[in-house]
């Protein structure tokens, strides 16, 4: 494959970490201004036949992992930069409903590591300092973002340092 164009993104004022494509747009997150070190809550719009962006405004800082689940886009709003606050505050999950524009979002009951999603659930990989194995994996319900498991993650006894990185969904139909 060959590049045959390179544009950058207008209001991308750093490195994206998360893009989907719906309905012949991209979308990604305006997670932050590392240069100003300005907390984003937005994100991009991109219609790549004109270069034209909107933006549609979450309501939380630092917008951060994308899920796209038909219509509806998952937003993880999280952050490695530890400058932000630690990774066990960053609780938010916006649900934007492509559709028609709508957003809801929730604060869930740990620090987002990462996210999956399905027709059904939004599946977590979580931090929270107050348990004694601090990471945890979560599931929710995908229509109304209640809880409905959560199971501690046991690390590793042996030396190092481990931690999840990433949490896959079961395929469902």
């Amino acid at each position: 494959m060959a590049v045959r164009s390179r544009h950058p993104l207008p209001l991308a004022p750093g490195p994206v970490a998360s893009a989907v494509v719906h309905g012949g747009k991209l979308y990604y997150p305006l997670t932050a201004n590392e240069s100003t070190g300005t907390q984003g809550h937005a994100l991009a719009v991109l219609d790549p036949t004109t270069f034209t962006e909107t933006t549609i405004d979450l309501g939380a800082r630092l917008p951060y992992a994308l899920r796209l689940v038909g219509d509806t886009l998952y937003v993880a709003h999280t952050f490695i930069n530890p400058a932000f606050g630690p990774l066990s505050s960053l609780r938010h999950l916006s649900r934007i409903d492509l559709r028609t524009g709508t957003v809801t979002g929730r604060d869930l009951d740990t620090g987002i590591v990462d996210i999956a999603a399905d027709a059904r659930h939004v599946y977590l990989i979580g931090q929270d300092v107050d348990l004694a194995d601090d990471f945890v994996v979560q599931t929710y319900d995908a229509t109304t973002l209640a809880r409905t498991a959560s199971v501690p993650l046991t690390r590793p006894k042996a030396g190092g340092y481990y931690y999840p990185a990433g949490v896959l969904a079961p395929a469902t139909s």
